[in-house]
């Protein structure tokens, strides 16, 4: 259950925050979650209240298991320790929404980012691997960067859908992302212009499915006003301006 995790994390911060709060009492605090949104991004799908048609695999979340429920209560457990807390205002503003993809998104990464680029043929001084899907590739040279660059956009699947669709220059070399979104199962090959390479799923592991993707649409619950106080739609910078007013009232 990969998602507890975030649930674990975002409980632990939130109980640090709380326990500092008891001891310092500031005029002013600001806590930042984000499982919540991590979990709808891959789990979404999963949700009882989710009633699109897509259905995550057993192998990825088992039958009976809902992750944004789970997340969702000890949420609730935590607002009520945070309406215990005497004297205080509470602000809770969520910056966006997630919207359900009518499709899966799965991520992938490769395995040993330098035997791929080795076995491509591509001349490189060093690949940091970066957050998930990214790594950037560094050069000795600029007629290598622009070699790898050239392959690295004309790799594609059997299907004729790119591998790596996006590949940028950067002040350092090329900054790549693995685009490929579809499943990789057994006997998956990619092709560099006429010339085959087998079993790209040895190449790569599976590290995700995105069921979900942001919406600039959020959400603000504030405990000093009443229905009907504010306009129903603020910019989120708004939120700035209610935090100073409290100040100076």
């Amino acid at each position: 259950q990969h998602w507890s995790k975030a649930i674990f994390l975002d409980r632990l911060l939130a109980d640090i925050f709380i326990s500092l709060w008891r001891k310092n009492k500031p005029d002013f605090s600001s806590l930042w979650l984000n499982g919540g949104a991590h979990i709808q991004h891959h789990y979404l799908c999963s949700s009882d209240a989710y009633k699109g048609s897509i259905k995550n695999p057993k192998w990825y979340v088992p039958d009976g298991k809902d992750p944004l429920l789970e997340i969702l209560e000890m949420y609730d457990l935590l607002l009520k320790d945070l309406q215990s807390l005497s004297n205080t205002r509470l602000i809770i503003a969520i910056a966006i929404k997630q919207i359900p993809y009518e499709s899966p998104i799965f991520y992938w990464r490769l395995k040993n980012h330098d035997n791929f680029l080795r076995k491509l043929g591509i001349k490189f001084k060093k690949i940091q691997p970066r957050m998930s899907i990214d790594f950037l590739v560094e050069f000795e040279s600029e007629e290598d960067l622009i070699v790898a660059e050239e392959k690295l956009l004309n790799i594609k699947s059997n299907q004729d859908v790119l591998i790596f669709s996006e590949v940028n220059k950067d002040k350092e070399g090329l900054f790549v992302s693995l685009t490929f979104s579809g499943e990789i199962q057994n006997d998956f090959h990619v092709y560099l212009n006429d010339k085959k390479y087998e079993n790209f799923e040895n190449d790569v592991v599976f590290v995700a499915i995105k069921n979900g993707h942001h919406d600039g649409l959020g959400y603000y619950l504030d405990t000093s006003r009443r229905p009907g106080d504010l306009q129903e739609y603020l910019p989120l910078k708004n939120i700035f301006s209610f935090v100073m007013d409290h100040f100076n009232k």
